[in-house]
Parts: C-alpha cells; sequence; structure tokens
C-alpha cells in the first residue's frame, strides 16, 4: 500500500510540474525568432564572405519580416502538460515547435524554410 501511494505522490508532483512549467505562446516566439535568426545569419554569411556589413543587414531586415510573421501566424496549442507550436502555410498547419519542462524544442520543416527562402532579397 505504501509503495502504491509513493507513486501516486511521485507521479502527481511530476503532472504538476510539468503544468506549471509548460511554456507560453511568448516562450515558443522567442524560441522561433532565434531559430530564424539563426537560419538567415547561417545562409547570408555563406553566401556574402567579402562583404559582412552587407550579409548582418540582409540577415537583420529577413529577421525582422520573418519575426513578424512568426509573431502574427503562429498557434500555440496549451495542453497543459506540453504545448505545441504551428504555423498555417497555404492552408496547412505545420509543426514547428514543441514546448514541455520550460524548454521550447523547435523543429522548422522543409516547407516552412522553402517559404522563409522567399523572404531573401
Amino acid at each position: 500500500m505504501k509503495f502504491l501511494f509513493r507513486i501516486i505522490i511521485f507521479l502527481t508532483l511530476i503532472v504538476g510540474i510539468c503544468i506549471i512549467s509548460c511554456p507560453k505562446h511568448d516562450d515558443h516566439t522567442e524560441a522561433l525568432k532565434q531559430e530564424v535568426k539563426s537560419y538567415f545569419d547561417d545562409e547570408f554569411a555563406n553566401d556574402t564572405e567579402d562583404d559582412d556589413g552587407l550579409a548582418f543587414l540582409a540577415s537583420s531586415l529577413c529577421s525582422g519580416i520573418s519575426n513578424a510573421v512568426l509573431v502574427n501566424k503562429l498557434i500555440v496549442d496549451n495542453y497543459f502538460l506540453f504545448s505545441i507550436g504551428r504555423i498555417e502555410l497555404d492552408g496547412e498547419n505545420n509543426v514547428v515547435s514543441v514546448g514541455i519542462l520550460n524548454h521550447v524544442f523547435t523543429d522548422i520543416p522543409e516547407e516552412v524554410e522553402e517559404k522563409l527562402e522567399t523572404l531573401q532579397p
């Protein structure tokens, strides 16, 4: 009986921690902003190795545009224990982030990366 009681207490504690630390919309937005910024930094650093100023300007411009799109298009579904961030592009819902235990894991699908490439000047 004590063993069952301890298991119930342990599971309740784990569920409580997950509920309290479930990432919110702002957390998903920040994680995706960082992901998009690093994506554009890498793209422009590879394309324009000779002109760092131009690469920085282009990266900043594209990051700013994509961040505005992210804030407006990102939908975060909160399931109490975890949350899922998704973006609707061309009628399709693309899961771009999963949050649990106060951490957001991002993975931008290839379809979304193709849309981001169209934003490059």
